[in-house]
């Protein structure tokens, strides 16, 4: 059997590809819960009243880090709306 140009690339480095995403999520959710511990970022919602469906805007949101947390708190029925206020192209 003739093998397609590049179906060696997909089978050999694809699984690569997929597993170095896989290891920076994890790396990152590890910075993650190290930040939640000084951040508090359950408390802080507590505090500012955000329950699910409510909208929320995260302004000045940098990496995100909150908007994934108030994200999963406001859920399906809610908004979040981020915005960074530096633009990070060089």
């Amino acid at each position: 059997m003739r093998s397609v140009p590049g179906t060696l690339f997909r089978k050999s480095f694809l699984p690569l590809v997929v597993l170095a995403i896989f290891a920076g999520r994890l790396a990152a959710q590890d910075d993650w819960k190290v930040r939640d511990d000084w951040e508090k970022p359950q408390e802080v919602m507590d505090t500012l009243g955000i329950k699910t469906g409510t909208a929320v805007a995260d302004v000045g949101a940098g990496e995100g880090y909150f908007t994934f947390h108030l994200a999963t708190r406001v859920g399906s029925t809610g908004k979040v709306y981020a915005e960074d206020i530096l633009d990070d192209r060089r």
